[in-house]
């Protein structure tokens, strides 16, 4: 193309690759849009906080202190609510009975390996975690250690070692402390 004396031959191959960079990456972000907003159309009838493309709850300004802000989110709406920690969510169960369901019942709530890797980070590798034929044969070794009355004698003493391997390992993982 030649005007007024000046020669264009066209784009750079710099200025190709830049064009094709920034179509990966719009591409990719707007991947993770849709995967957003589409999580968001089904969760749309479970209670909780607007999350936001990207970093779901984690724009207000309680939400680093997970617990807290859980805590928080029970008391404003409801013992079932979502949680969004980045551009994923989690349903948040804190109803005790639905809870033990959810825990016990193998066969209807399926521990996939979110669940372990998720839970693991505070929990470790254990009946909690565990999956299939490992976790029936920790439960058949350890269920009959867990009655009420034994559990109710050492409530305090497993509360506290449990908030301070949270603690631990929350900031060992996260760096930062689990409660704020």
């Amino acid at each position: 193309l030649t005007r007024s004396g000046l020669t264009w031959s066209g784009p750079s191959a710099t200025g190709r690759a830049l064009v094709a960079g920034a179509g990966v990456v719009s591409l990719v972000v707007f991947s993770f849009f849709c995967k957003f907003v589409y999580r968001a159309w089904i969760l749309r009838g479970i209670p909780g906080p607007l999350p936001l493309p990207f970093v779901g709850h984690l724009y207000l300004p309680e939400a680093p202190a997970v617990l807290r802000f859980l805590s928080t989110c029970r008391r404003k709406y409801g013992r079932v609510f979502h949680f969004w920690p980045g551009n994923s969510s989690l349903i948040v169960v804190a109803e005790p009975v639905a809870a033990r369901a959810i825990l016990t019942d193998g066969r209807k709530f399926v521990k996939g390996p979110d669940y372990t890797e998720k839970f693991s980070v505070c929990f470790g590798e254990g009946l909690v975690t565990s999956r299939d034929p490992k976790h029936k044969r920790d439960r058949a070794c350890l269920g009959r250690y867990f009655t009420r009355d034994a559990v109710l004698r050492h409530l305090r003493m497993m509360q506290a070692l449990t908030e301070t391997a949270m603690d631990e390992q929350l900031e060992q993982h996260c760096g930062a402390r689990g409660d704020g």
